[in-house]
């Protein structure tokens, strides 16, 4: 009966063992003990940060600045005249002396020409070599004569004392009965050389460009 009892005590506890050996073998299948492991899971390690994004970088376009255009010179071969006139206008130089419409015989000495096809506007440029008045004797002349040939006229401003060159000028803006444009405007050199200025539309940028690049030079003036 003890042997019995004995045996099946040894049985017992050989299979608590059996079991007890079974349990640890499963937890031990369980721990990574790989290097990789320790590195990444271990306690105090970090992992790697993931790579940054790239920054959009934002550029700003700065626009070209068109360069101005020159503009282009003209000197008269005969009379003391230069002036400057804007690139892509063309040039005529007629040299045509006959009866204007303001009442006097001038020479025509040269005409500009903008590429405005069909609607050319036109600067001219006509001289008179002997005036044989003052300048506001010559002007009220012409102004006269002028609303005499294009009657009904209207003026567009005040007739006002102007400077070409540095001489004294009269301007005459004025509306014709076809409802076109016209500006005039006159002056006497000192050498008593009477210059006619006229265009064919309204004031304008080309306009005053060219009116005030006028250089007219003057032996008595030069003199005096």
């Amino acid at each position: 009966m003890n042997g019995k009892l004995a045996g099946g005590r040894i049985a017992v506890m050989g299979g608590i063992l059996l079991i007890l050996l079974v349990l640890c073998a499963g937890c031990s299948t369980k721990t990574d003990s790989s290097p990789l492991a320790a590195a990444t899971s271990g306690p105090g390690t970090s992992l790697p940060s993931p790579a940054p994004s790239a920054s959009i970088v934002q550029t700003t376009i700065i626009p070209l600045t068109a360069t101005p255009v020159p503009n282009q010179v003209y000197t008269d071969p005969k009379y003391p005249l230069t002036m400057n006139y804007p690139q892509g206008w063309v040039l005529n130089q007629p040299g045509d002396c006959s009866l204007r419409d303001y009442g006097r015989t001038t020479c025509n000495i040269v005409n500009f020409y903008s590429p405005d096809n069909p609607a050319y506007r036109i600067f001219s440029v006509d001289v008179d070599p002997s005036p044989g008045s003052s300048l506001e004797d010559y002007f009220n002349a012409a102004t006269a004569t002028l609303s005499r040939n294009y009657a009904p006229v209207s003026n567009l401003r005040p007739t006002s004392i102007y400077h070409v060159s540095g001489y004294k000028a009269y301007r005459f803006d004025f509306v014709k009965p076809d409802n076109s444009v016209e500006i005039a405007v006159f002056t006497i050199t000192p050498d008593n050389t009477a210059y006619i200025f006229t265009y064919n539309t309204m004031e304008d940028s080309d306009f005053d460009s060219m009116i005030k690049s006028v250089n007219i030079t003057s032996a008595a003036a030069g003199a005096a």
